[in-house]
């Protein structure tokens, strides 16, 4: 039978009924505290990193974002704090080990005590490196083939 898990808000309670949904998990999970510190993360978001954990928890997660998206990922984490918002996705470029940087998707969402009270945020994260790549592939070669029409044309004249 199900029985409901009265969580203290930091998901702690949960993970330690059901400790395979947070390590296991084939995406990255990241639970932050209301400053945005890093609290713990899974297997799944540090090899995403390529990093070890003590590069990553008690750090906060704005210092894993390029600085051309930090702003946009603070307002939104602001938000979601705030009760404004209930949950955002965001597309951000993240540093990583090895020099890379990637392209992820974070779905933003907070945690909430029994009283309803926001007591920190959880990250979802999808490396979506590969699936950007394939797009500008794509479109340079959306782009290729509307060329070539023109020049076979132009080419054909002369024969």
């Amino acid at each position: 039978p199900f029985i409901p898990v009265v969580d203290d808000g930091t998901g702690g309670a949960l993970l330690r009924r059901i400790p395979w949904l947070f390590a296991s998990s084939p995406v990255g999970i990241v639970l932050l505290d209301l400053q945005g510190t890093v609290v713990d993360c899974n297997r799944s978001f540090l090899k995403i990193l390529g990093l070890h954990r003590d590069g990553v928890v008690g750090w906060p997660i704005s210092e894993r974002i390029s600085k051309e998206d930090r702003d946009s990922a603070d307002t939104a984490f602001t938000k979601i704090v705030m009760g404004i918002m209930p949950a955002t996705l965001l597309e951000v470029r993240v540093p990583a080990g090895g020099e890379r940087e990637l392209t992820a998707s974070f779905y933003v969402s907070r945690m909430e005590d029994s009283t309803g009270e926001v007591t920190g945020l959880v990250l979802h994260v999808i490396d979506t490196t590969e699936q950007k790549n394939l797009e500008v592939q794509f479109n340079q070669a959306q782009k290729n083939a509307s060329r070539w029409p023109i020049g076979w044309r132009c080419c054909s004249r002369f024969q």
